[in-house]
């Protein structure tokens, strides 16, 4: 943009200013702070440093400071992760109580958290739902996931 805008040869203009609006820290992470102005709820923020130096800046840092992002999950899926840590308290609470475990319930849970892409979010809630099989099934799903990992791993070589 900056060469073709000197390849004009404008003879009325001393000076243009550009202005480039984002939300992406990988544009912001090629640009000074001083060269940046940050609007939040419409109004300018004053703090230069509302969001640290972002020249060459980690850009998962800058994605987890709260004026780029308050969630890291859309909010349906964050609606969908709650219901998840929901059901399983339920599960837990009807074990407490000596209830028959609802086997339509795990299978619907298990199914739901293998959804998630989060290795971390999905292995701890996996966890959580593991006490609710025996062991010996525990085993042929570790098994089975494993086989299925080396399969896409042969595949790949």
């Amino acid at each position: 943009l900056i060469d073709q805008l000197r390849g004009m040869k404008f003879t009325h203009i001393k000076d243009i200013n550009i202005l480039l609006s984002t939300h992406s820290p990988f544009i912001l992470s090629d640009i000074p702070n001083q060269n940046i102005l940050y609007i939040k709820n419409g109004e300018p923020v004053k703090d230069k440093n509302a969001i640290g130096n972002t020249f060459c800046a980690n850009i998962y840092d800058m994605l987890a400071n709260p004026f780029f992002m308050s969630s890291f999950v859309g909010a349906f899926a964050a609606s969908k992760l709650s219901e998840i840590a929901e059901r399983l308290k339920g599960l837990r609470q009807k074990q407490d109580e000596g209830e028959i475990k609802k086997k339509e319930e795990e299978s619907s849970l298990e199914k739901d958290i293998k959804l998630i892409g989060d290795d971390f979010i999905r292995k701890n809630f996996q966890e959580q739902l593991n006490p609710f099989y025996d062991v010996k099934e525990i085993k042929r799903r570790e098994i089975a996931e494993l086989q299925k990992r080396i399969k896409e791993l042969q595949k790949e070589i």
